[in-house]
């Protein structure tokens, strides 16, 4: 059996007036059960967050991760990409002077590009059947060279 303990002071004021005073532990007891059940539920709901920041960290990190796999792509293809614009500016250099040195609009000089443009096509698509043969990774010229040629062999 729990008796109510309860202190009774006599306190004297800085002005000297006598201050009375009761501390019930009953009361006391019950507003540190209710601030104790507070601490608990807001260290729950703060345990709730601290899973969902995790949860968002878990998923920025498997986006983060998405993110460099595509910028690895796109150097790689702008690197393949830079290669087959300098092919392309070599052949035109080429181009310019066989046309300069010959009389405008010859044919064997259309012909010519054609050609060159030709076998650069035929080493692209040589290149990727041999990629894919050894099961590496096309760039997207070589994936488009091959979708051409399996195009030209269903016409």
């Amino acid at each position: 059996m729990i008796q109510e303990l309860s202190i009774k002071a006599v306190v004297f004021d800085l002005d000297g007036t006598i201050v009375n005073f009761k501390i019930d532990y009953k009361s006391i007891r019950a507003e540190i059960v209710q601030l104790n059940n507070n601490i608990q539920e807001l260290s729950e709901e703060s345990q709730n967050f601290h899973v969902l920041m995790m949860e968002f960290y878990r998923d920025n990190d498997s986006k983060r991760k998405d993110l460099e796999r595509i910028r690895s792509d796109l150097r790689e293809t702008k690197v393949i990409a830079d290669e087959f614009h300098n092919k392309y500016r070599d052949l035109s250099r080429q181009q310019k002077t066989k046309s300069r040195s010959k009389s405008y609009g010859n044919k064997n000089d259309r012909n010519d590009t054609k050609k060159l443009k030709k076998k650069i096509q035929e080493e692209t698509l040589s290149e990727a059947l041999k990629k894919k043969k050894d099961g590496k990774k096309l760039n997207i010229f070589e994936a488009r060279a091959l979708f051409e040629s399996a195009v030209d062999k269903d016409k």
